[in-house]
């Protein structure tokens, strides 16, 4: 009785942290959410000198938009590149490893934020990639697991303090 007692007590916990996610992000859009500021990736560059240009030294990205005349190719993610053998980053393109854009998840700026904490719980995906509501090859942002995370986290420490 004492296992059935704490799934229980597992279960109305789970349950009362949804509903108060739910209500953080009840009104924010991806806009409000999403990077505005982001590295582009060509698609013809080789594995190493992606990580040499781009995670070297870099800000910590996790996900990196793939664009051909500014225009959304797909994404390349950490994960994809660490799939590669070192010994094989000289002849492997970013094209080869990518996620394609006919293939991605996207989202577009006036959409509810819910969606993109919906499909980063759904899936391992790092990063969503945001595009023009009529145009949906062109990026506008990028939105982060972590990103996301820091703003919903803000917003609940505001809420938090006007209370």
């Amino acid at each position: 009785t004492a296992l059935i007692g704490w799934f229980l007590h597992q279960a109305s916990e789970q349950s009362y942290r949804r509903v108060e996610l739910a209500h953080i992000v009840e009104g924010v859009a991806v806009r409000d959410v999403m990077d505005r500021e982001y590295s582009v990736v060509n698609p013809n560059l080789t594995l190493d000198t992606f990580v040499d240009q781009h995670l070297l030294g870099s800000t910590g990205a996790t996900i990196y938009p793939v664009t051909v005349d500014g225009m959304l190719a797909g994404t390349v993610e950490l994960r994809q590149i660490r799939r590669v053998p070192r010994a094989d980053w000289t002849k492997t393109r970013v094209s080869d490893v990518m996620s394609r854009q006919e293939a991605l998840w996207t989202l577009t700026e006036p959409q509810p934020a819910m969606d993109a904490l919906g499909h980063f719980q759904e899936s391992d995906a790092q990063g969503i990639a945001v595009v023009d509501a009529q145009d949906r090859q062109r990026l506008t942002g990028v939105v982060t697991r972590d990103g996301l995370a820091r703003a919903l986290r803000q917003r609940h420490e505001t809420a938090r303090l006007a209370t």
